[in-house]
C-alpha cells in the first residue's frame, strides 16, 4: 500500500499539482504514534516531515479526518485510508512528489478488549486479508 498525500478539497495550494518544494511550505496533522520509526533511509522524507512540519498530533485517525476537511493541514497516510477518507469525509487525494517506501501496518487494540469475541473475530477477519 503506496503513500499518499490527503488534503481538504479545494486547498489552495494543490491545486494542479505541487513539487518537493511546495510539500514543505504545507503544515502537516498526524496521527501520534510513539512507536512509529523510519528508520530505513527510504523515510527520510517522512522523518523530516514528522521533526519539522507537523503542528497538529491527534491520538487516532478518525479525529485526523475532521480536522483535515476543516483546515488547510494536510497529512500522509496509506492509499487504504485515504480511499476511505475521500469517501467519508470529502478529502482529495494526491500523489507524493517523490517515492516513499510504505511503512510497516499495525493491528492495536485496547487491552481490555482482548478476550471480547467480536474483536477476536475482527482481529482474525483482518489478518487474513
Amino acid at each position: 500500500n503506496h503513500l499518499v498525500l490527503i488534503a481538504r478539497k479545494g486547498h489552495r495550494k494543490l491545486s494542479g499539482g505541487f513539487s518537493l518544494e511546495e510539500l514543505w511550505s504545507l503544515a502537516f496533522a498526524a496521527v501520534h504514534d510513539e512507536q512509529l520509526h523510519y528508520d530505513l533511509p527510504e523515510h527520510e522524507l517522512l522523518r523530516q516531515i514528522r521533526q519539522e512540519r507537523v503542528v497538529l498530533e491527534v491520538p487516532a485517525a478518525m479525529q485526523l479526518m475532521p480536522a483535515l476537511a476543516m483546515t488547510d493541514l494536510v497529512s500522509i497516510t496509506i492509499k487504504n485510508m485515504a480511499n476511505f477518507a475521500v469517501r467519508n469525509f470529502g478529502l482529495e487525494m494526491y500523489d507524493l512528489p517523490a517515492e516513499v517506501e510504505p511503512i510497516p501496518t499495525y493491528l492495536v487494540w485496547h487491552r481490555g478488549m482482548e478476550l471480547d469475541a467480536a474483536n477476536q473475530w475482527l482481529r482474525r477477519q483482518i489478518k487474513a486479508v
